[in-house]
């Protein structure tokens, strides 16, 4: 007999609604939720060709970890052909709200298949959700609690800029018919990370059932696989602190190598700071207070902070219309709450 994992999902205030599944299916197979898109932030990063799948996985893992407002997210990752989605939301809000330290959880925005070329609005099962997808992927995404205003789809369309969309009109919401619970999305997390996530508690349980079925043998033998059980839980957990320690290690020798690239890209190509100080004193002039800066692909990337007053399409106007800046884009980003500015050299783009 093959017992299905559960499917239950979190409401917007993080209320447990609905369960499927048998106790005892949950407790072999683990409850596997499904996280309402009002709890869930997504991000999609370009995939490095030079980079190998498990490469690739690990650099958007540790991406998740570094850019998560959370001290202990919770991490769903699905690779495409030219992109990754990650999707991350608070381990420990979803462990105090469901009771349950060993959830299986899935994004329900990580169900969306199929979708063609173009502009969309979901219907979640909370609130609404705009996507773009360019050739089968989901390129951008915005939530919003209630159906999208015009001037929250100006400002989402204006953002899909970049990548290509032109200007569409408020699509009718579509919904999801069904979440399938014999072949959910999966997470493509590495295995040695699914072990940070694994219940011990529930390892523990299991280990205990097994020595019960043993004590049926010689007490001898009993003792004898006790003894090798309770030396592989002494492994586990040391091979489980070393992870930790590498994971740690490689996530610092990552930001060093970002600075340097960041540094190198930036001294070796003097006429990108020509953009970089037009498009800083554009923004200091909207009011806004700058906060962090990159320079990647040749192009500026600013977070910055303003006041209730500031207007992000007239922001968009000002850079778009000044000669030495193109690509030029506007958009929020709810995990820093700060305003991100894109920007690129108008001479090189034409030239290239």
């Amino acid at each position: 007999m093959i017992f299905q994992p559960a499917l239950i999902y979190l409401d917007r205030q993080g209320q447990l609604s609905g369960s499927l599944g048998s106790g005892l299916s949950q407790w072999l197979n683990g409850k596997r939720i499904v996280l309402s898109r009002a709890i869930c932030s997504y991000e999609r990063i370009k995939n490095d060709p030079g980079l190998t799948k498990q490469n690739q996985l690990r650099r958007a893992y540790l991406h998740a970890i570094e850019k998560s407002p959370y001290e202990n997210p919770g991490v769903f990752i699905s690779t495409e052909n030219h992109g990754t989605a990650i999707w991350s939301w608070d381990a420990a809000a979803v462990e105090s709200q469901t009771g349950e330290k060993s959830l299986l959880c899935v994004p329900e925005s990580a169900f969306y298949k199929g979708l063609g070329e173009g502009f969309y609005v979901v219907q979640c099962l909370d609130g609404f959700e705009g996507l773009y997808c360019s050739e089968e992927e989901v390129v951008l995404s915005r939530w919003w609690p209630n159906a999208p205003s015009e001037s929250d789809w100006l400002r989402f369309t204006l953002n899909a800029e970049q990548f290509g969309a032109k200007s569409a009109p408020i699509p009718d919401p579509i919904t999801v018919k069904s979440f399938r619970r014999s072949s959910p999305p999966q997470n493509q997390i590495g295995h040695r990370d699914v072990v940070r996530i694994i219940d011990k508690p529930r390892l523990i349980s299991l280990a205990v059932l097994v020595a019960t079925l043993i004590t049926l043998y010689p007490i001898a033998r009993w003792a004898h696989l006790s003894a090798q059980s309770a030396s592989l839980g002494s492994k586990l957990s040391g091979m489980s602190e070393q992870f930790d320690v590498r994971l740690e290690q490689m996530k610092e020798r990552s930001d060093l190598s970002a600075s340097i690239d960041i540094l190198s890209k930036a001294v070796d190509s003097e006429p990108a700071f020509v953009p970089f100080a037009e498009g800083v004193s554009i923004i200091q002039d909207a009011g806004g207070v700058i906060h962090r800066v990159s320079f990647s692909d040749e192009a500026w990337e600013v977070g910055f902070s303003t006041g209730s007053g500031f207007s992000e399409t007239e922001l968009v106007r000002v850079l778009e219309e000044n000669p030495i800046l193109t690509s030029a884009s506007v958009e929020a980003d709810r995990r820093e709450n700060y305003w991100v500015v894109r920007f690129r050299n108008a001479t090189e783009s034409v030239e290239g």
